[in-house]
């Protein structure tokens, strides 16, 4: 009984066990979303061989504690080349999306993208200069046009190709003192260097060997590693006093900011020490993101970054983060606050037809070992820069006459007004009107004359927004919002009816009396037929009385 009792024991004990290592399995599966069965094995192809390898624990590095025996560096002089990381692609230089992991980086990481095997990254000394070159800069990349001007109403508001082809037709607003413009501008790097500049491995060339006297250093090629991204405002283009912008990078971090045509530094809001354009004070070793105002910003402007293992300059590393995300988050420089176009500058722009532009380009230099005395980063034109043209609406006034039969010239002439402005009130108040030899006026036409068709007569009664008289009347202090079309409206004249009015005739019909008459006649017969009815008169008055006595009796 007691050996049975044991047995019971021993048997519960495993199941509980074996209940453990599943659910830690099932939890491993949930957390990555990837199927993972112990024992977590993995291959190195190291350069000294095959090391095959199998962790512990998902939580532990991917280098283990000797990164499998692979070395940090190599070679000697220009054969040095840097340890980066391990690839899943033997090729991972040369192949679009490769993935590259940091040694620090945990298991969990390889196991999510289901890699077995891997393979170690280099770059040369030499290829780790050339390929700082192969760069490219921005402004506003894949931003859409309406977010660069957002509150302004732009002709075309279609968001296709506009994130990359920053070519913004604005309507002049009447209702804006300014339009305001947002920026931002970018740096991508060459994926060798940015894993390169992230670890660390070019401390000794970026660091090392520059002098103390590079310090504060706002000159062109100044004798430290730097990349400066250069902003160029067209004049038609205002500053606020104080500007603020976020710089973002995990391999650099922003150093000072500079007059691009002067040289002078800039004095920042926030730092407190006595280098006032100093803004490493202000750099976090946590987050990549670093927020700042310059003082009194000037239209050429250059924000000067340095790398974040320069710790001769106060730099600030950012540990723990995995290639993939350094490998393809963009430098940044945002500005916050916007930059603006004044109404009066804006309404110069329509009177010239002038298409402003917004551009950049990043340079800098790279510090190199003896005997290298350093090279320059040769400038770099920012890709699809920002064009910006202004444009007022458009009333086009029709004379609306072909239905009457008429065959004259339709189209009376277009008048320019602003956005949200009036023909009677706006900012283009010359009284220009529209006609066909002069297409653009800047008021409303005169009215037109009567027309006589067929003849009949047709009066000019105004202007309307609907060809049949069905829609909005249009005067000159109506507000326009978008390009119209205006019809001028006739009606026929009618001439007035006279009425004559006439008295009621007698519905009774009159007694007739008929006497004959001679057609020739002297006096003596005319008083014989006097005396006649006389004397017949008479003799009726006396029949009548004579009837009434006898009644009476």
């Amino acid at each position: 009984m007691k050996v049975k009792g044991c047995l019971l024991k021993i048997f519960f004990s495993l199941s509980l066990v074996t209940t453990f290592l599943i659910l830690k399995q099932n939890v491993n599966a949930e957390e990555t979303g990837v199927t993972v069965s112990e024992p977590y094995v993995v291959t190195f192809h190291t350069t000294a061989g095959d090391v095959v390898y199998t962790f512990g624990s998902l939580a532990d590095p991917i280098g283990s504690t000797n990164n499998h025996g692979e070395p940090l560096e190599s070679g000697n002089f220009l054969t040095k080349k840097y340890f980066l990381g391990w690839s899943s692609n033997e090729n991972y230089e040369t192949t679009d999306g490769a993935k590259l992991y940091y040694k620090s980086e945990p298991a969990q990481n390889i196991f999510n993208d289901n890699v077995t095997e891997l393979y170690p990254v280099y770059i040369s000394q030499a290829s780790a200069m050339s390929s700082f070159f192969d760069s490219s800069a921005y402004i506003s990349k894949n931003v859409i046009d309406r977010n660069i001007m957002p509150d302004s109403t732009l002709q075309v508001e279609t968001e296709e190709n506009q994130a990359q082809d920053h070519h913004l037709t604005v309507y002049f607003d009447e209702a804006k003192d300014n339009h305001n413009v947002m920026l931002e501008s970018s740096f991508k790097l060459n994926k060798m260097t940015v894993h390169w500049l992230y670890t660390g491995n070019g401390a000794s060339i970026m660091t090392n060997t520059q002098p103390d006297t590079a310090r504060g250093n706002s000159e062109v090629g100044a004798p430290y590693t730097h990349v400066d991204l250069n902003l160029v405002l067209p004049e038609e283009i205002d500053l606020p006093d104080e500007l603020e912008l976020t710089f973002s990078s995990y391999y650099f971090e922003p150093y000072m900011v500079i007059n691009t045509d002067t040289r002078e530094k800039h004095e920042i809001s926030e730092v407190t020490s006595s280098e006032k354009w100093n803004i490493t004070e202000l750099v976090s070793d946590t987050n990549p993101s670093t927020t700042f105002t310059i003082k009194n910003p000037t239209r050429k402007i250059t924000l000067r970054a340095i790398v974040r293992t320069n710790y001769k300059l106060n730099a600030k590393q950012i540990a723990n983060i995995d290639a993939r995300t350094v490998e393809n988050t963009l430098m940044t420089a945002v500005v916050n606050d916007p930059v603006f176009i004044s109404k009066e500058n804006a309404k110069t722009m329509v009177d010239e037809a002038k298409t402003i532009k917004i551009e950049g380009k990043v340079n800098g230099y790279v510090k190199l070992p003896w005997p290298f005395n350093g090279t320059s980063i040769p400038d770099i034109e920012a890709e699809d820069p920002i064009f910006i043209l202004f444009k007022p609406l458009k009333v086009t006034f029709n004379k609306n006459t072909e239905s009457l039969s008429d065959t004259s010239t339709q189209d009376i002439g277009t008048s320019i007004v602003g956005l949200n402005g009036t023909l009677a009130d706006d900012s283009f108040t010359a009284e220009t009107k529209p006609t066909v030899s002069e297409p653009y006026g800047q008021a409303m036409p005169d009215d037109l004359d009567d027309l006589v068709i067929n003849g009949k007569t047709y009066i000019f009664k105004g202007w309307n927004t609907a060809a049949d008289g069905s829609g909005e009347s249009f005067t000159k202090d109506t507000v326009v919002t978008e390009d119209t079309t205006v019809y001028a409206i006739f009606e026929e004249k009618v001439e007035p009816i006279v009425i004559v009015e006439t008295p009621t005739p007698n519905l009774e019909e009159p007694k007739r009396v008929t006497a004959v008459v001679p057609k020739t006649a002297d006096s003596t017969t005319i008083s014989s037929y006097i005396a006649l009815i006389l004397i017949a008169g008479i003799l009726i008055s006396a029949i009548l009385f004579t009837k009434k006595k006898h009644f009476h009796l």
